[in-house]
């Protein structure tokens, strides 16, 4: 009989999630299904290593870090002291998304301003406190 070890099962597990992802971004971004085929599965396969070393483990973590990376770039985290700290600390996850995704919104209504997406940031963590530590 045939074993699947843990690494293959894994493997598995991320290809099939990137290839969820490179389906959604292709029917909801143009410009991204133009991209070769290549070059969008090494971006989310990028997206996807990055979202887990910042702890990020669910399909909604993993996708909102990507989609965030789409309009700002991978590692776009590192342009701001506090979401990285946020980004790499033990807080839910769920907390992390949130708090992130308000911060990329602000960003990207007013790239220049770092201070109010961090203050956003702030804002958006002090609301999600009943969530857990």
């Amino acid at each position: 009989m045939l074993e699947i070890s843990a690494e293959q099962l894994e493997l598995h597990e991320k290809m099939a999630l990137i290839k969820k992802l490179d389906q959604s971004f292709c029917r909801q971004y143009p410009d991204f299904a133009k991209r070769d085929d290549k070059e969008r599965l090494d971006f989310l396969a990028d997206c996807l290593l990055t979202a887990r070393e910042l702890g990020f483990k669910t399909e909604q973590g993993v996708a909102s870090y990507a989609l965030a990376a789409y309009y700002l770039g991978i590692g776009f985290e590192k342009k701001s002291q506090q979401l990285q700290a946020l980004l790499s600390s033990t807080v839910p996850e769920v907390r992390k998304v949130y708090a992130m995704n308000e911060w990329v919104h602000t960003i990207l209504g007013d790239p220049d301003n770092l201070a109010l997406a961090d203050e956003t940031l702030q804002r958006a963590f002090d609301f999600t406190s009943a969530w857990g530590l």
